[in-house]
């Protein structure tokens, strides 16, 4: 543990230029931008916005019951009809572009 301690702190100094890239991997700062996404129901309606592309929209009870399926083309504003209890919480998961996933809960009103 003590020789990689020693080996991390020598690495820190060396100059950027020594240290490897694989090619194709930019080396540039990143800026991480909060999602603005709006998961709401009202109306028998499911409603989702900010999201980008195609996506699978999954609705779950609060214990875990797969309620609804649905494929979406287009989660840029998306609408949903599904008929949900008024006044019990579900769970909402969307998966869209590939491999991002986001979980939200909402009380049906």
């Amino acid at each position: 543990m003590r020789k990689i301690t020693l080996f991390l702190f020598f690495l820190s100094f060396l100059p950027a230029t020594l240290i490897a890239v694989p090619k194709g991997v930019s080396t540039g700062s990143f800026v991480y931008q909060q999602d603005k996404i709006n998961v709401f129901y009202t109306n028998n309606t499911l409603y989702l916005q900010g999201m980008i592309g195609a996506g699978k929209i999954e609705i779950f009870s609060i214990i875990g019951n797969k309620i609804a399926q649905y494929e979406i083309s287009d989660l840029t504003s998306a609408k949903v009809s599904v008929d949900l209890n008024l006044g019990h919480m579900y769970i909402i998961r969307v998966r869209y572009q590939g491999n991002i996933i986001k979980t939200f809960k909402i009380l049906a009103s």
